[in-house]
């Protein structure tokens, strides 16, 4: 019975998994193999530093970014719950590789959907979610707890109910060391998974970033401590990489007064903030067949829509519009349109008129294009009366 319990609870959780990402892409979203989340796979279970791995590198590519979403109890994704950014704008592109690591401290327990979205220059976005994803900060100190209470009720955190060890002395050696380990060290305290090592010795993201992490269970030696009075320790990771970590999140150990205080790194001063240039900005953003369908030798209607996402009033201008075969590059058809000016925000459609008459059946590319900026489509001719 528990084994079909399992079963059932595995198929629920997949066909959950599909409607979640069925729902991201039927707003006509694009995916590509080259920006995908291999890690962490649907139904895990996240907690502390998790390591985010994957692909971010589609041609053409401007920058990616990650976010989560609180899922619905019953796995479905909200309508109007905003995404939670995990990530500024990321320039460099990724293969198969670690594309950022989540605090999952940092949020709710829960479950999350958890979207990759990558730009390209040209104004195309692509996507990729995994999900269900559940967030469980409480589970392992939860744990803990549960095995302290197990020892206790078993009698084993008393001296009394501890077995009696024989121990056999071995001989000892010609030069016997008496000298205890008083290397100075640091181990993260049980009620955190993972403690942040930082640049310098303030908790502070921009100004004291996050360089590394010492996770629970951990040893790291102690080089050097603050001269600043703050306390925090400079240790040196199993990695091998050096930061400053907070002594009220560690417990040290051996001989801390022998290592020498030195001053940590200068927290980065924020630059101040450039004034933002006033300027238009008209681009093409859309576009769509009237009707949906072309057909060979029959007047048709393309509709293109015009946006200014500049801050001031954009001037007037024009629009050129191509029907191009894509696979020999020849132009079936062009046409200009003029557009009056337009505000910060604002959108306007324009309707250009085509007639094709060649190769029919086919798929063609209509290429809008304004400002140095062009948006395209494709679609297939339908043959009509072409040839008949």
């Amino acid at each position: 019975m528990r084994r079909w319990l399992y079963v059932g609870l595995s198929l629920l959780l997949l066909i959950s998994f599909i409607q979640v990402n069925q729902a991201a892409l039927a707003q006509g979203e694009e995916t590509s193999e080259q920006a995908v989340i291999t890690s962490p796979l649907p139904v895990s279970e996240l907690f502390g530093a998790t390591v985010v791995r994957g692909t971010a590198n589609v041609p053409e590519m401007a920058y990616y970014y990650l976010e989560l979403l609180p899922l619905n109890p019953d796995f479905t994704m909200p309508q109007d719950t905003p995404w939670i950014p995990v990530t500024t704008a990321v320039k460099n592109a990724v293969e198969n590789g670690t594309l950022t690591t989540i605090d999952t401290t940092t949020v709710e327990d829960g479950l999350y959907a958890l979207r990759l979205t990558v730009t390209t220059g040209t104004g195309r976005y692509f996507y990729n979610v995994v999900a269900p994803l559940r967030v469980n900060n409480a589970r392992y100190s939860e744990l803990v707890d549960q095995i302290k209470s197990q020892l206790q009720g078993d009698g084993l955190a008393t001296a009394t109910a501890l077995p009696t060890l024989t121990i056999t002395p071995v001989p000892p050696t010609s030069q016997p060391s008496t000298t205890p380990d008083s290397t100075p060290r640091v181990t993260v305290i049980d009620t955190i998974s993972a403690a942040n090592v930082r640049q310098c010795d303030i908790a502070d993201n921009s100004q004291c970033p996050v360089v590394g992490y010492l996770r629970r269970g951990q040893t790291a030696q102690v080089l050097a401590v603050s001269n600043n009075t703050s306390g925090w320790f400079q240790i040196v990771l199993p990695t091998g990489l050096v930061g400053w970590i907070a002594p009220s999140i560690v417990i040290a150990s051996g001989d801390i007064n022998a290592v020498p205080r030195i001053a940590p790194p200068a927290p980065i001063i924020p630059q101040p903030t450039a004034t933002p240039i006033a300027f238009p900005r008209v681009i093409p953003n859309g576009m769509a067949i009237e009707g949906g369908s072309a057909v060979c030798g029959t007047p048709f209607n393309v509709l293109i829509n015009i946006a200014n996402l500049g801050t001031i009033v954009s001037a007037p201008g024009t629009l050129s519009l191509q029907d191009v075969y894509p696979v020999s590059g020849d132009v079936n058809a062009s046409a200009s349109v003029n557009y009056p000016s337009l505000n910060p925000g604002q959108n306007y459609v324009v309707r250009v008129q085509f007639t094709v008459t060649a190769y029919y059946n086919v798929e063609h590319e209509l290429r809008a294009r304004t400002n140095n900026q062009q948006f395209t489509i494709r679609y297939t001719l339908a043959q009509g009366n072409c040839n008949r």
